[in-house]
């Protein structure tokens, strides 16, 4: 007597000599035959997926670099192997140090690095030590740079807006050093992409950077005193060509000429521009 047959629906069988050579096994050999097969199959299957999945991923991989649109990210392809942008972008208009600007280093430096950025951009944090490095760098090749920094709050990283504006109250008792205290704070200290920092922590933080009244700080916060300014730069940045965050510019101060880099590439990208630049 035969063994029973699983009860289990089974893909109909293949005509010819296959089909025999089926028939002649027992039931148990024929079902681990199939269970085998059906393995082997859905192997090679999932194999080809996960070879396509991690080819198209590798090839598009991106570099946490920032331009085009509104998003704060750029899928940067372009360029040699460290991604850097080819060509660099022109500016789209005239470009030059303000009377109100934030500037750390020498107003007089050959090169301006004027960084547009916003203090809930991850990019911006993960960049926020570069422009240093660039000065550094400079100085090293026998040429100058100052960094100035500029507003750009994205309108989807909640609490980017406030915190320029905070920024600017800090300024506004501080001054620069005070400016320059509260925004390192920032960085080191927001977790990104929204309310970094806790809004009522703000008011120490102002305190740390030099600020003797900090009440009159919150005021000046919950005021939105200085929203127009930030609102200002942010238009002017777009009207220069930058759509993200941090949008850069490297401007020669002697000739006039600027280049714009979208997004916070590495400092090989900067030190290819001020060459370029002299």
């Amino acid at each position: 007597m035969s063994e029973p047959t699983p009860s289990t629906e089974s893909a109909p069988k293949e005509a010819g000599k296959m089909g025999e050579l089926l028939d002649t096994m027992t039931s148990r050999l024929a079902f681990r035959v199939g269970f085998f097969s059906g393995a082997l199959i859905l192997s090679g299957v999932l194999f080809v997926f996960l070879f396509i999945f991690f080819g198209i991923n590798n090839g598009n991989r991106t570099t946490g670099t920032v331009a085009g649109g509104t998003a704060d990210s750029i899928n940067a392809n372009a360029g040699d192997a460290l991604g850097l942008p080819s060509p660099y972008e022109d500016v789209l208009g005239e470009v030059a140090l303000a009377a109100d600007d934030h500037i750390r280093g020498d107003k007089d430096a050959d090169f301006l690095l004027i960084e547009y950025s916003d203090y809930e951009c991850p990019f911006c944090k993960n960049f926020h030590g570069t422009p240093e490095q660039i000065m550094e760098l400079a100085e090293e090749k026998g040429t100058s740079v100052a960094w100035v920094y500029r507003h750009f709050p994205l309108s989807f990283h909640e609490g980017a807006f406030e915190a320029a504006i905070a920024s600017e109250c800090v300024n506004e008792q501080a001054g620069s050093d005070g400016f320059w205290a509260f925004t390192d704070a920032y960085y080191a200290k927001t977790r990104s992409n929204g309310w970094g920092i806790d809004r009522d922590k703000w008011g120490e933080m102002a305190k740390e950077a030099g600020v003797a009244n900090v009440q009159q700080f919150e005021a000046c916060v919950d005021s939105e005193k200085y929203g127009d300014q930030v609102n200002a730069e942010q238009v002017e940045a777009e009207l220069l060509g930058v759509t993200g965050t941090p949008g850069n510019i490297i401007l020669n101060q002697k000739t006039g000429e600027a280049k714009l880099i979208s997004g916070a590439y590495p400092l090989d990208a900067f030190e290819e521009v001020i060459d370029l630049l002299r």
